[in-house]
């Protein structure tokens, strides 16, 4: 229920279609969605259609050789065909192994492990994709807030398996409509650090890659993504702060003593508390006490959900730069 109300905060311009305000999740969602007579709302089908074919492009290219032997493995034991490369077999084929993993007690192939609580998360995220697929199939109509709603669900679940998804949230965040409450953004908005009378900066995503023998942030970071984002600012001729799992928002001429190790999807709540504080405390500092009143993302939508409500209470605006989906596609396309 909690997700659902999120959801329908989240896309307040757009109204959600009454599967969505049902509070209904998996298969309650999309039969309470098929008894609702939707002919006079405009189709959304092709955004659905680009979700759809983004996650089994992902699956199939993701998997590792042991994930597809042991799911096409099971497969087979219950009749079915395992094809890697039809969304609907690959989503049935995973469904299958967590189901099987949480009733035998057994570990998972996937980041989820043997926690009950995220392999049951994981089933009911297919369960709503699969019926998101059907719907799709059977050219039932769609709106907007369908598809942003399958590219959400499409990325929880990404997250949960341990797959990529920074593609998947890039392609959320190019589906959603323009903002009327965001500033105008026109093809040179970022070409100075200042947007009307407005200071901005940019905030740029940190890497698991890194060079252990760096003194600064600027040399610690060597994954793609960072140095993509800090050349779009060097492009825009915008200053940038680096979001930092450890440190929080840091200069990249920061002085940094090694490398280190806290990925964001695997720090226990408290250490999230703790880190969003730490957030709070360098917006208040570095942001709101120079004057800056708008964020230009170069960063994961975890990254930036941590950031948002920061923001909002700061009354600093923000947007996605124009570039994160092509910079995403460029990366994983490699």
């Amino acid at each position: 229920m909690a997700r659902c109300i999120m959801n329908n905060a989240r896309y307040a311009s757009h109204p959600l279609p009454p599967w969505n305000n049902s509070f209904c999740h998996g298969k309650n969602a999309i039969r309470v969605r098929k008894m609702t007579n939707q002919k006079h709302l405009p189709d959304e089908r092709s955004r659905v259609g680009e979700v759809l074919n983004l996650l089994a492009e992902t699956i199939g290219t993701q998997l590792s050789k042991e994930q597809n032997t042991r799911i096409a493995a099971g497969q087979k034991e219950k009749g079915y065909e395992y094809r890697r490369n039809d969304i609907a077999s690959q989503l049935q084929g995973i469904r299958c192994h967590l189901e099987d993993c949480r009733n035998n007690k057994q570990t998972t192939l996937f980041r989820c492990g043997s926690n009950r609580h995220d392999i049951q998360n994981a089933i009911t995220y297919i369960h709503e994709l699969l019926g998101t697929r059907n719907m799709w199939a059977h050219n039932d109509p769609f709106r907007l807030g369908d598809a942003l709603r399958a590219a959400d669900t499409a990325c929880r679940l990404l997250a949960k398996l341990g797959l990529p998804h920074d593609r998947m949230e890039a392609l959320g965040e190019h589906l959603q409509p323009s903002n009327s409450q965001k500033p105008p953004r026109s093809p040179d908005s970022l070409s100075t650090r200042s947007q009307g009378s407005t200071k901005q900066i940019a905030i740029v995503t940190c890497t698991q890659k890194q060079d252990g023998n760096a003194t600064t942030f600027d040399k610690l970071y060597i994954g793609p993504f960072y140095k993509r984002s800090r050349t779009e600012c060097e492009k825009d001729k915008i200053s940038f702060l680096i979001i930092s799992t450890k440190y929080g928002l840091v200069m990249s001429d920061d002085s940094v003593e090694g490398s280190y190790n806290r990925n964001l999807d695997e720090m226990k709540e408290a250490e999230k508390r703790e880190w969003r504080n730490l957030l709070e405390q360098h917006v208040k500092n570095k942001l709101s006490s120079a004057g800056i009143g708008h964020v230009v993302f170069l960063a994961g939508q975890k990254y930036r959900e941590s950031l948002q409500p920061i923001l909002d209470r700061a009354g600093i605006t923000y947007e996605t730069h124009r570039n994160w989906k092509k910079i995403c596609d460029d990366i994983y396309s490699r």
